[in-house]
């Protein structure tokens, strides 16, 4: 009954602490972005300069109060923290790029040309909103309210599972590989945030991880819609189990070697700094 009960409170604050998120960021895009747009000239499409950080302040806002009005603490996770930033973003640079470098040298990548990068810096706003989108959802919200109601641990299983669930929609993804690649990788960022309890230190990591496979021009997630503003164009060829195929270097044996390795060592430093909350 206990067990249950946990289950049921768990489900509840997350639909509440979901519903926080999207009030603002729907009050923020039907009712102040267009005459926003429409006093600085832009048009009805959404500007790319105006609608991601519109939105991210929006999503932001909308946690922030979910955090101080139904919790009733501090968002100390959202303390913005420079150094640890950059670090991450530093760190989500080599560990993509690492992997896709191996790929282009084994040729199973191949660089076709330069394209110019008048397009990547808009793509890049996008990619920081839905970042920090996705760890105020997965981490902040799913992820937090099941630690508490359980443990580090379960929290980490049943998040990293329904993370790779959602993302499993994406065009390119499909298979057991697919799977496997958003079970680890939602498992990583999660880690990280265990480690570092941090929002934006994770979600600019998540978006530098996003940037790096978009500015290759391969597929990023399964989704070909940021390929027309990649910087390079490139292509793929050889075995999905290598290349990824459709869902980019994330589906790559390759890419999840790397992936493999870097939440063990994050498991390990979260461990030995006593940072995983245990059952009592």
């Amino acid at each position: 009954m206990a067990f249950l009960k946990s289950v049921a409170l768990s489900i509840g604050m997350i639909l509440l602490g979901v519903a926080f998120i999207a009030a603002p960021m729907a009050l923020f895009k039907l009712g102040l972005l267009p005459p926003l747009q429409a006093a600085l000239g832009l048009g009805e499409k959404p500007s790319p300069w105006v609608s991601p950080p519109g939105m991210l302040l929006a999503m932001v806002g909308g946690y922030w109060a979910y955090v101080r009005l139904i919790e009733r603490r501090a968002a100390s996770e959202l303390t913005f923290r420079p150094g640890q930033a950059l670090f991450a973003i530093l760190l989500a640079v080599g560990l993509i790029g690492a992997p896709v470098l191996v790929l282009y040298a084994l040729g199973y990548y191949h660089l076709l040309s330069y394209a110019g990068v008048d397009g990547i810096w808009a793509a890049i706003l996008i990619l920081i909103s839905a970042g920090v989108l996705e760890e105020l959802v997965f981490r902040g919200l799913l992820f937090s309210i099941l630690e508490r109601q359980f443990d580090t641990i379960t929290a980490l299983l049943v998040q990293s599972v329904i993370f790779a669930a959602v993302h499993m929609s994406n065009a390119g993804f499909g298979g057991l590989i697919d799977m496997f690649a958003g079970v680890l990788i939602g498992a990583f960022w999660t880690l990280l945030y265990v480690l570092w309890r941090n929002i934006w230190s994770v979600g600019l990591h998540h978006a530098a991880w996003n940037s790096t496979i978009v500015v290759t021009g391969l597929p990023l997630s399964g989704l070909g819609e940021f390929q027309p503003a990649a910087p390079f164009r490139s292509v793929f060829e050889g075995p999905v189990l290598m290349t990824g195929g459709a869902a980019g270097p994330e589906g790559s044996v390759v890419t999840l070697a790397f992936a493999a390795v870097a939440t063990s060592v994050v498991l390990w430093l979260a461990w030995r700094r006593r940072a995983i909350r245990v059952a009592t």
